[in-house]
């Protein structure tokens, strides 16, 4: 395999086969009986470019197939992350609906959630967090759509081993605090098939 070219060869100048400096390869073709249509310097030097056009053009061949064959691995490299991230974004989307089904059944069971996690903020936190593809036991509540909408909830994993550092124990909540999660709880305790008189 040829060694690769660091330079575009069609932007290298032709150089002056008729300066002095040429003089002792001109001399040469000359005196040399192998070339006998070269008989002085003018001929001489006509002879030297064209010996020059022949490897430039070979140089410009290999760089462009140099290339072509770049972006054609360049492609290939694309298609290859392309078709990996798509697949990530498949799993990772399963590992959501995973989550959201364990924290069904967590919920089913009446598993106690603080009322922190039921605040705006912190559905927002959960959803940053389920970005990040790590296995979870532990559920924060978002309510789709926003935070006095009526669509369903939002069922989302965070990472068991780093609990929210915001996240406020009950006794400390303001009573704004309560009263904006309230609704979100409510929504959430129908998960664990508490009767209709309890929620209300």
């Amino acid at each position: 395999m040829a060694n690769r070219l660091g330079f575009d060869p069609a932007l290298m100048p032709r150089p002056d086969f008729t300066d002095k400096f040429y003089a002792a390869f001109r001399n040469s073709l000359i005196i040399d009986p192998n070339h006998d249509g070269v008989t002085n310097n003018q001929e001489a030097a006509r002879h030297l470019e064209e010996q020059w056009e022949v490897a430039n053009t070979r140089l410009r061949e290999q760089y462009q197939a140099q290339v072509l064959a770049d972006q054609e691995d360049a492609d290939r490299r694309r298609e290859e992350a392309e078709e990996l991230q798509k697949q990530r974004e498949t799993e990772d989307r399963e590992r959501v609906l995973e989550q959201a089904r364990e924290a069904e059944k967590l919920m089913a069971a009446r598993k106690y959630v603080p009322l922190w996690y039921f605040l705006p903020d912190a559905a927002l936190e959960a959803e940053e967090r389920a970005k990040e593809v790590l296995d979870t036991n532990h559920y924060q509540i978002a309510n789709e759509g926003g935070e006095f909408s009526s669509s369903a909830l939002v069922l989302v994993g965070t990472h068991s081993i780093r609990a929210s550092p915001n996240a406020i124990p009950d006794a400390r909540l303001t009573w704004s605090q309560v009263i904006l999660a309230r609704g979100t709880y409510l929504k959430a305790l129908s998960l664990g098939a508490w009767p209709n008189e309890h929620i209300k």
